[in-house]
């Protein structure tokens, strides 16, 4: 249909021509001025053919003002057609050669698709070609190991262009969990125990909560007091735990009271009984601080007691000793 058009447009334009240079062949005294009026006007009457006006259809036609039977007039004419310069110049009779400007593109080609684009010419003419499909840019799409409770997915590929999949993912079933128990601990007099509770191996999940078991308290037994002697200190009362054996209330020391010397009187040696010396010993716990050493006896010191002659009326004594 295009080609159509621009053929039929290269026609009116050589009709237009030509009926310029007719007219301005049997107008010799018309001014130039008319020969636009006339290329105005021909545009609507050059289609259609005036037998009266055409030289080549009109068997009346004056030989002597026909430009082709009467040479001697065509000296006359040649000067009016030169102020028509411009259809003098254009190409009548050489054929149109095509000058297409720069590519436009109707459509886009895509990763599958193929696009088109365009170029026109001055004249209407267009030529149309198509542009290649760029084909996929594809993308890893990285895989993901399952977890104990999330599937994974295998490896897989997407166009980074279009998003199409290529290789699509797999699913992967999640693995579960790996019960590990995780034991008791029995509370103490100051710590809090825990019961028994679940977790997993892999993933530390807590599957079963340990609950908190309230410390016992401590159990206190007194410890008694101790009085001090005279060499040994002594004790306060404390108080310890029965069942850790930590301390609850310290026993503090208490100083040694130290001896309280009384003396020991010396007693004389006699004949017969020994004697002692001085001592002394401590009064609180009788220890003997200075010992008393025996002092031997002296023995009898005799002296004679001398005889008495009896009388007549007393008894006589025989001699004797003390």
């Amino acid at each position: 249909m295009k080609r159509l058009r621009s053929a039929l447009s290269l026609l009116i334009t050589l009709l237009l021509a030509l009926g310029v240079c007719l007219s301005a062949c049997t107008l010799p005294d018309a001014p130039p001025s008319t020969d636009s009026e006339t290329e105005e006007s021909l545009p609507v009457t050059a289609p259609e053919t005036d037998p009266e006006t055409d030289p080549e259809t009109d068997p009346e036609t004056d030989p002597e003002t026909d430009p082709e039977t009467d040479p001697e007039t065509e000296p006359e004419t040649e000067p009016e057609t030169e102020p028509d310069t411009e259809l003098d110049t254009e190409p009548e009779t050489e054929p149109h050669e095509h000058s297409f400007g720069a590519w436009t593109v109707e459509q886009e080609a895509s990763c599958e698709q193929e696009g088109s684009r365009v170029r026109a010419c001055a004249c209407g003419e267009e030529e149309r070609e198509s542009i290649p499909a760029k084909g996929h840019t594809p993308v890893t799409d990285a895989a993901k190991a399952p977890t104990c409770t999330e599937a994974g997915l295998t490896e897989g590929k997407h166009c980074e262009a279009c998003d199409a999949i290529l290789v699509a993912q797999e699913s992967i079933p999640a693995k579960g969990h790996t019960p590990v128990t995780d034991p008791a601990k029995a509370p103490t007099c100051t710590e809090t125990g825990l019961t028994e509770g679940k977790k997993c191996a892999k993933c530390g999940e807590v599957l079963e909560v340990q609950e908190t078991v309230p410390a016992k308290g401590h159990t206190p037994v007194t410890d008694a007091a101790k009085a001090p002697t005279c060499t040994e200190t002594g004790l306060t009362e404390g108080k310890h735990c029965e069942a850790c054996d930590a301390i609850l209330v310290a026993q503090e020391s208490i100083p040694a009271k130290g001896h309280t010397p009384v003396t020991d009187p010396a007693k004389d040696a006699t004949c017969t009984e020994t004697g002692l010396t001085e001592g002394k010993h401590c009064e609180a716990c009788d220890a003997i601080l200075v010992a008393q050493e025996s002092i031997p006896a002296k023995g009898h010191t005799p002296v004679i007691d001398a005889a008495k002659a009896p009388t007549c009326t007393e008894t006589g004594l025989t001699e004797g000793k003390h």
